[in-house]
């Protein structure tokens, strides 16, 4: 693996992370004052600079200094597309939902009782909104944006060990910033095992929308119907999910033909851009 080009990747990638995080910071700091703003107004402005601000930044960000455009950071340019890969999605994620808390019940119990998922009213819509939301900014932020950049700079198999590195890079920027932290919703083994999951999707589908509708479908099931999923039943769902995948990316990698290397003397020179391979 060409060391220097790796790396190289993952410094551009780090550097989109830290102008978006420091946006996020001083947009945050600016809408409330430097913090001069009661906490009853605080929480709203927070909630919509902190969605708008990865967002909007990533979507200059990739314009400026990569010349790209939402499609190529798995947004699609048909509006009908989206919905229809958001809702499957959606379905994925209850589906899982469902998986996870079967699991934890065997995990628990040892047995397993069907009773019909009854739909719980009490929970507030807007509560949930905002808990589901930020989970479209994270992947669009870091599937989305970082794992593009990573398969447009490197080979197959150097993103198969990159993208796993991007929560580690996203937790280190984070700390940079104390307002303006973009939420990786990370908290257990199971969150860690769907974000392994998320990113070798990502690899196959290329597309924001399915990997933020699986996420968010999984936990509006949760919260709806009131499925009770422990980190063991999770981290089994999403750790299967994570090894099949990771099996198919590296049966892919052994179907690929090898690059074949000509010996001899040559003339000239490379011309590579500058994210390292040739543009």
């Amino acid at each position: 693996m060409p060391v220097n080009r790796f790396w190289s990747s993952i410094g551009s990638v780090a550097a989109y992370l830290v102008a978006v995080g420091l946006l996020q910071f001083i947009l945050l700091s600016v809408a409330t004052l430097f913090g001069l703003v009661p906490d009853a107004a605080q929480d709203p402005i927070t909630l919509v600079v902190g969605l708008a601000a990865p967002i909007v930044g990533t979507m200059y960000y990739i314009d400026w200094r990569w010349s790209w455009k939402g499609e190529h950071i798995g947004l699609s340019r048909n509006p009908g597309a989206s919905a229809l890969t958001w809702l499957l999605g959606l379905a994925g994620g209850a589906v899982a939902a469902f998986l996870a808390h079967i699991v934890s019940e065997l995990l628990k119990t040892g047995t397993f009782t069907f009773v019909a998922p009854a739909f719980d009213a009490s929970v507030n819509p807007m509560l949930l909104a905002e808990a589901l939301l930020p989970l479209f900014v994270v992947e669009l932020v870091y599937r989305g944006a970082a794992i593009s950049r990573l398969q447009a700079d490197l080979s197959p198999r150097e993103v198969l060990i990159g993208a796993p590195l991007l929560p580690v890079l996203g937790f280190l920027i984070s700390a940079l910033f104390e307002r303006g932290e973009l939420p990786l919703g990370i908290a257990t083994r199971s969150d860690l095992a769907a974000t392994v999951f998320l990113a070798l999707l990502f690899l196959r589908t290329d597309s924001v929308w399915l990997s933020a509708g699986l996420r968010m479908g999984f936990m509006a099931a949760i919260s709806l119907l009131s499925l009770p999923v422990t980190d063991q039943g999770g981290l089994v769902v999403w750790g299967v999910g994570a090894l099949v995948l990771l099996a198919m990316e590296l049966a892919k990698l052994q179907r690929m033909p090898k690059k074949v290397t000509q010996r001899g003397r040559t003339t000239g020179r490379t011309t590579r851009g500058p994210w390292g391979g040739p543009h």
